[in-house]
């Protein structure tokens, strides 16, 4: 059964109707399988697009210098990170970007103040090891030093761990997240922009966000 649903969802993907540059719910992939009758039951699913979600492996690559630079220009996604964990009321500091950080990275050195490195897990009561590598399960959120368990439940549904650095789709993004990307502008840009996409191109989307806004993109 799993199969045969693996079998619809790449069906879908690799419609030639299908317009690739582009990925929004009004697409086909995006609609729910209709329930299917089995024995014992009914099976039912659909597909979820993890770019309109947090990637965790994003964070890979950073350098002091490049982080220091976005928590200065409150842009970019070290900022939206923590603008996202003040809005579930989680705690919010530099500390734990860069904790993400060091344990993505590939060598053992702190990437600044904050970070965590082994001597950091050695003293921890679940000593444990930095993975130095890319993550494949947002539960290993779980493993970096000050994140709980709790917490990354909570978070969970916005994550995404996908092997390379993406952006977020603003056409798939959820309604918490597209106001944590909003930062200091109103709650009605973020009702604006759950109107108005699906955006054909970011530069639309950057022309809606100029015309209602003192912002230049």
């Amino acid at each position: 059964l799993a199969m045969s649903g693996e079998s619809w969802a790449r069906q879908l993907l690799s419609d030639s109707e299908d317009d690739r540059s582009v990925d929004s719910f009004d697409e086909d992939w995006a609609q729910t399988m209709p329930m299917l009758p089995v024995d014992g039951g009914l099976i039912t699913g659909c597909i979820s697009d993890l770019q309109g979600r947090i990637n965790i492996n994003s964070f890979t690559n950073y350098n002091a210098k490049s982080l220091q630079a976005e928590f200065d220009s409150e842009a970019g996604l070290a900022t939206l990170w923590l603008r996202f964990l003040s809005q579930l009321d989680l705690l919010a500091d530099p500390s734990r970007v860069a904790q993400i950080i060091d344990w993505l990275d590939a060598d053992s050195n702190l990437i600044n103040s904050w970070g965590a490195e082994q001597a950091d897990y050695d003293g921890l009561l679940s000593p444990r090891v930095p993975a130095n590598s890319k993550i494949t399960d947002v539960n290993e959120l779980a493993a970096i030093k000050s994140y709980q368990v709790a917490e990354v439940q909570l978070l969970a549904p916005w994550l995404s761990v996908l092997p390379n650095k993406t952006t977020i789709n603003i056409n798939t993004a959820s309604r918490p997240l597209i106001s944590a990307l909003s930062g200091t502008l109103s709650q009605d840009i973020v009702e604006l922009v759950m109107e108005e996409r699906p955006f054909a191109s970011v530069n639309e989307f950057y022309q809606l966000i100029e015309r209602n806004t003192s912002l230049t993109l």
